[in-house]
């Protein structure tokens, strides 16, 4: 993921395939929560919700704290 910082300068930031993939489902449904969005990909590749979603919410944190996504979780 290439992303300029605060300072303007070009970052990149290695992902995963679901990382990428939670991205765009972020960005093809603007009004689904993070939550929502999580529990969606949870069900999509057949793993326990508490799982995908405890650790989905840490990387949202993450990538928010980044400023690479806005937004509520």
């Amino acid at each position: 993921l290439v992303h300029r910082d605060p300072d303007d300068q070009v970052r990149f930031l290695a992902i995963t395939g679901l990382t990428h993939a939670l991205l765009e489902l972020l960005r093809a449904e603007p009004a689904i929560s993070g939550h929502d969005a999580l529990v969606h990909m949870a069900e999509a590749i057949g793993h326990s919700r508490p799982e995908v979603v405890g650790f989905g919410l840490e990387l949202l944190k993450d990538l928010r704290a980044r400023g690479l996504i806005l937004g509520t979780l």
